[in-house]
C-alpha cells in the first residue's frame, strides 16, 4: 500500500519549458506510491499542460517524445545560416511592441513577431497525441492559456473536445511569445499561459500554475510541481481533509541563469529527471 492507493490525486503541473523533465521524475516516484490514473485530476500550463495531456493518455515516459521535438526544432533552428539576422529581427521587432508602435491584428498576422512556425508542432502533436487516445481518455486534464484579446488566462479542460482543438489548445498553452505564433481557437487569439504577451496593454496576470482552475474538485491529495522555487503560490483552501504537497526543485533547474527552458540536452533532461525523482521520493519518505 502506497500513499496514494485508492487516494484521489489532483496534480498541477508549472509550466518552465525543459526544466519540465523533473516532472518525469516526479511521476515516477508518485507512482511508486500508488498514484493511479484511473483517480487523478490534472492541470497544468505551458510544458505542464504538455506534459499532463500526454500523460493521461500514455506514460511518464512518452514525455520524452515530446522533449525530443522541441529539441529537433531547436537544433534545426539554430543550425539556419541566417539565425543571427532573423534574431535581431524580432529583437527588433520585440522593441517596436514594447514602445507601442505595433497593432494587434499586426502582431498577429506578421511573420516578424515570432520565431517558429507552428507547423511543426502540430504534426508533431498529431503523432504523440493521436485522436484515438484522445478521445478515450478519461483522465481529467485542463490547460491554461493566454487569451490576446481578453488579456487573461483562460482554462480549458479538454476532454469531450474535439481531438484537433485538444492538441491546439495544448499547443497555445506552451506557445511562448516572440518564439511562437499566436493559436487561433474559436474567435481568440492564444499564447502560453505562464506568460504576460508584450503586445498586451493592461493585461491581467498570467497563471503559471494553475491552482485555481481545479481547487474546488474533491480530491484526497492536491499536488503542486514548481519548476522554480520562486513561482511558489499560495496554497488554495482546500475542501474536506484533503492535504496539500509542494514539490519544489531545492536548485536551480538549470546550468546558468535563464539557460534552463530551452536546454533540451539529453545530459540536462535526464539530471532533471533524476533530481526530480529523488526529492519528491524524499518527500513523500517523510509522510509515512
Amino acid at each position: 500500500m502506497g500513499i496514494f492507493t485508492d487516494k484521489k490525486v489532483t496534480l498541477v503541473m508549472s509550466g518552465g519549458g525543459a526544466k519540465g523533465a523533473y516532472q518525469i521524475g516526479m511521476l515516477r516516484a508518485l507512482e511508486e506510491e500508488g498514484l493511479e490514473k484511473k483517480n487523478l485530476t490534472l492541470a497544468g500550463t505551458s510544458i505542464g499542460a504538455m506534459n499532463s495531456l500526454i500523460y493521461a493518455i500514455k506514460d511518464k515516459e512518452s514525455i520524452y517524445d515530446l522533449l525530443k521535438v522541441f529539441k529537433d526544432a531547436l537544433a534545426a533552428e539554430m543550425a539556419d545560416p541566417y539565425i543571427k539576422t532573423r534574431m535581431e529581427l524580432i529583437d527588433k521587432a520585440r522593441q517596436d511592441v514594447l514602445d507601442g508602435k505595433v497593432s494587434l491584428e499586426e502582431y498577429l498576422h506578421s511573420r516578424r513577431y515570432y520565431q517558429m512556425d507552428n507547423l511543426y508542432m502540430i504534426e508533431a502533436m498529431r503523432r504523440i497525441c493521436p485522436d484515438e487516445l484522445l478521445l478515450k481518455n478519461d483522465v481529467p486534464v485542463t490547460v491554461c492559456v493566454y487569451s490576446l484579446t481578453k488579456q487573461k488566462p483562460e482554462y480549458y479542460k479538454l476532454n469531450g473536445l474535439d481531438p484537433e482543438d485538444q492538441r491546439l489548445l495544448t499547443i497555445a498553452s506552451g506557445s511562448i511569445p516572440f518564439l511562437s505564433p499566436a493559436i487561433y481557437y474559436k474567435g481568440d487569439y492564444y499564447l502560453d499561459g505562464g506568460c504576460i504577451p508584450e503586445i498586451c496593454k493592461n493585461p491581467a496576470p498570467e497563471d503559471k500554475i494553475p491552482v485555481g482552475c481545479v481547487k474546488d474538485i474533491p480530491c484526497d491529495f492536491f499536488i503542486i510541481s514548481y519548476l522554480k522555487p520562486e513561482d511558489r503560490v499560495q496554497i488554495p483552501v482546500l475542501g474536506g481533509e484533503a492535504k496539500a504537497i509542494e514539490i519544489i526543485p531545492s536548485v536551480p533547474l538549470e546550468k546558468a541563469k535563464d539557460t534552463g527552458t530551452l536546454d533540451f540536452s539529453d545530459e540536462s533532461l535526464k539530471w532533471r529527471e533524476e533530481l526530480g525523482y529523488k526529492e519528491t521520493y524524499d518527500i513523500l519518505s517523510k509522510m509515512k
